[in-house]
């Protein structure tokens, strides 16, 4: 449980959570969800973009759509793409120079 929490608790001579009503367990239960609550991660936000990309792809299907909305999907496409590019560029930087330096170790590169 966080500090803070317990503290209020004790502040209110509460000796548990499991002390509460169920409608103070429920706020209670918030509170702590968000006070323990995980950063977001560049791997959260790559698999959200994921998501979205995917949505767009079935929105595309769609034959029916008037050209403004086909062009607003695309463009999002375009972007959310870039942005992936982005967070993937420097593993893919890596992947090269450690197949160039393996190449190097192989004599497959002359120098």
């Amino acid at each position: 449980m966080h500090l803070l929490l317990d503290k209020l608790l004790k502040k209110r001579r509460i000796k548990s959570a499991k002390d509460l009503s169920s409608e103070e367990k429920t706020q209670f239960d918030n509170w702590a969800r968000k006070l323990e609550g995980k950063e977001i991660s560049v791997g959260d936000i790559k698999n959200f973009i994921i998501s979205q990309i995917n949505i767009i792809k079935s929105k595309l299907k769609d034959t029916a759509l008037p050209d403004n909305q086909m062009a607003r999907l695309i463009l999002q496409w375009n972007v959310y793409e870039s942005i992936i590019g982005m967070i993937e560029s420097p593993q893919t930087e890596k992947e090269r120079l450690e197949q160039y330096l393996q190449d190097l170790l192989q004599d497959k590169v002359i120098l």
